[in-house]
């Protein structure tokens, strides 16, 4: 299976099959009815805080979350500035997919800094299940 993640801007520029899953990067309500609307199989909320990932980019606030929580039908995840201190406030929000790049890349144990993150999600919710861990999204 062929996979990608664009921002909205390139979907015209992407020939879609039945093997290839395309996600759009949104960062406003709007983006994620473009995205959905041109048929994009998943979306990324953020960044949902200031992350040195992308140190220009402004947050998109956990009212976005919100907003996705309830309006948003296909899959998606939140992505930005997640880390153990705020875990609990995206979850809260209405979040069931995040990505944790930042905090786990520059973490001293990277293997540990993964166990507790995954830990306190399902700690935080124990209702979640392995599918709502990015990686097995694919």
């Amino acid at each position: 299976m062929t996979r990608g993640h664009k921002n909205v801007r390139d979907l015209q520029a992407c020939t879609v099959g039945s093997d290839l899953r395309l996600g759009l990067s949104t960062h406003a309500p709007e983006q994620a009815r473009k995205a959905i609307s041109a048929g994009a199989d998943y979306i990324a909320i953020g960044p949902v805080f200031a992350t040195p990932t992308k140190p220009t980019a402004n947050p998109v606030t956990l009212e976005y979350v919100r907003w996705a929580s309830k309006n948003v039908s296909v899959p998606w995840f939140c992505i930005g500035g997640i880390n153990l201190d705020n875990l609990d406030e995206v979850l809260q929000a209405g979040a069931q997919r995040i990505c944790v790049v930042s905090a786990i890349l520059n973490a001293a144990n990277i293997e540990e800094r993964v166990v507790q993150n995954i830990k306190a999600s399902f700690e935080s919710y124990p209702s979640l299940d392995s599918n709502h861990i990015a990686s097995n999204y694919f």
